[in-house]
């Protein structure tokens, strides 16, 4: 089998590799210059600036342009993430307050010094925060990163393709998509301008490698989280061993070389050790981006878990759906009396009633069809959106629900409870993108 499958039992001398491979940096590694701490920015600008000194790195065309396109939008967002821990800090000093000036209007035990103290300590932070708001605005407002970051990539940036050879990668892209073959699948939701980013940029790194004289090795560098269309994960751990054996065919094949990948940490490590800087990363820079990766990942999964959740309400909005088509014709045979019901039922409310929660759920199912391909600040306020539907529909039931007809009854019973559950989905999940929006990051 390793004779037929060599790439699934792929180890290539990684000593050997480092002395002589060209390296690629990803989107988000350069990205990533402008997200991470000065310390962490600065070791992973020296390392490149080592790498293209020596004539060994490189960037796919694509890869530099959705850089520059997404930059703008990157900087914003590190503003205001940096302007919404200050109001979180606040909103904390608030409720750090009001309990203790609860606890202290309980109890004989007098707080006042400890509260005085707990002051102190927030105006601490806050002033901390906000030279660190200043010096980091600084930083971000000036084009000195964006200066090193071109000069690092001077003559060292593919071409681009034709609008006929991307047209052709798009055909090719929805047939390897399907077949799950790496990079990229992924995407398949996204939309077609944003789903093919990472397949582009592959192929322009084979196209490069195919051309390239002496034939050297190629290792990229990417912030991604460890997905399995770029890394290989064989076990349930979601740990990664190398590229995907898929790449490393394809890279073998038409350009016969080895390939390699890391994660940005992995890399700014590695180089520590198999790179003859000047001075070493040090090891503090090295663990925040370490972090970072890590923090992404969660991010990644809870998306992941979002995606299913909205696909569980998708569900769930269907359900009801069919529940209302049962329900709206129960009002004609009792307004016909061919079956008298326990006591009148005001069926002009009832129709009007289900005609409300018809529209909601109408605006609800519209809505969860188009949440799976909006950011997550949009995503935000799509489900509170959503949220404050499901609240009216269970307003609506359960004025509706005062009539007495017992079969009427039973049936909004089955609706309200599809609502309720909804309801607390959405709340947990509405909960849960508070906690992703406080990432700033670019998928």
């Amino acid at each position: 089998m390793r004779e037929r499958f060599p790439e699934y039992f792929y180890e290539p001398n990684i000593k050997e590799m480092w002395k002589t491979a060209i390296f690629v940096p990803d989107t988000n590694v350069l990205l990533d210059i402008f997200r991470f701490p000065p310390a962490s920015s600065e070791g992973l600008l020296k390392i490149l600036k080592h790498l293209k000194d020596r004539d060994r790195l490189w960037i796919p065309y694509q890869f530099a342009h959705e850089y520059l396109k997404e930059l703008p939008k990157v900087r914003q967002n590190i503003q205001d993430v940096d302007k919404k821990r200050m109001d979180d800090l606040e909103h904390l000093r608030q409720d750090v307050a009001n309990a203790l000036r609860k606890f202290d209007d309980q109890t004989d035990y007098e707080l006042d010094e400890q509260i005085t103290d707990i002051k102190d300590i927030f105006k601490a932070i806050r002033e901390g925060l906000k030279e660190h708001r200043k010096k980091h605005k600084e930083r971000l407002n000036t084009e000195d990163l964006k200066d090193e970051i071109d000069k690092l990539f001077a003559d060292r940036i593919g071409d681009p393709y034709s609008d006929q050879e991307l047209a052709e990668i798009y055909e090719k892209g929805e047939w390897r998509y399907k077949m799950r073959r790496p990079p990229g699948f992924k995407d398949e939701n996204k939309p077609e301008s944003q789903r093919y980013g990472d397949l582009i940029g592959w192929l322009q790194i084979i196209k490069y490698a195919e051309n390239e004289t002496p034939k050297r090795p190629i290792i990229l560098v990417t912030r991604d989280s460890g997905g399995d269309d770029w890394f290989y994960k064989p076990g349930h751990d979601g740990r990664h061993h190398g590229p995907h054996p898929e790449l490393v065919k394809e890279m073998r094949a038409k350009a016969d070389i080895d390939f390699f990948i890391y994660q940005t940490g992995e890399f700014m490590a590695l180089a520590n050790k198999y790179l003859e800087l000047d001075k070493r990363i040090d090891d503090n820079a090295i663990r925040e981006a370490r972090k970072r990766e890590k923090r992404v990942l969660l991010v990644r999964q809870g998306l992941d878990m979002m995606r299913g959740a909205l696909r569980s309400m998708q569900r769930d909005v269907d359900i009801i759906h069919k529940e209302l088509d049962l329900i709206q014709p129960l009002g004609r045979p009792i307004m016909r009396d061919e079956r008298p019901p326990m006591q009148p039922l005001d069926t002009p409310k009832m129709h009007e009633a289900l005609r409300s929660i018809r529209h909601d759920v109408d605006v609800m199912r519209d809505g969860l069809r188009l949440i799976q391909h909006l950011g997550r600040s949009i995503m935000y306020e799509a489900l509170g959106s959503i949220q404050r539907e499901t609240s009216r529909m269970s307003s609506t039931l359960r004025s509706t629900q005062q009539d007495k007809d017992i079969i009427m009854r039973a049936a909004l019973r089955s609706v309200q409870r599809n609502v309720h559950i909804m309801h607390d989905e959405l709340a947990q999940y509405t909960h849960l993108t508070r906690l992703l929006d406080d990432d700033n990051t670019t998928s």
